[in-house]
């Protein structure tokens, strides 16, 4: 897994590339919540290079979100058929929105 980040209209965005599984999600979720402790409270995950997700990495998700202040997001986009389809079966946007493309999270973030 490589994880690259940038910033775009004040959203920290979080790109990764490969697979968020049990020997990568640590790294994932200390990226995640060291934006949010750093301040950023907008983070938008590009999963267009994301090949995988397991419980490990929906999991770090869920432990960022509660470092997130009420005000904060946490949202993802570009994903992957597949994997669009796991979030889907443990209703994951309940928590997490999730649009297609980069540009449209941009625009509704």
């Amino acid at each position: 897994m490589h994880i690259t980040t940038n910033k775009e209209q004040n959203i920290r965005i979080i790109g990764v590339d490969g697979k968020v599984d049990s020997f990568t999600s640590k790294d994932f979720q200390d990226s995640l919540i060291t934006h949010i402790l750093d301040g950023e409270d907008k983070i938008l995950v590009d999963c267009s290079k994301l090949d995988y997700i397991s419980s490990s990495g929906i999991r770090a998700f869920y432990f960022a979100l509660r470092e997130l202040n009420s005000n904060g997001i946490i949202a993802l986009c570009s994903v992957n058929e597949n994997i669009l389809h796991v979030l889907e079966l443990v209703d994951f946007h309940a928590d997490f929105p999730i649009f297609n493309t980069l540009d449209e999270a941009l625009n509704q973030i």
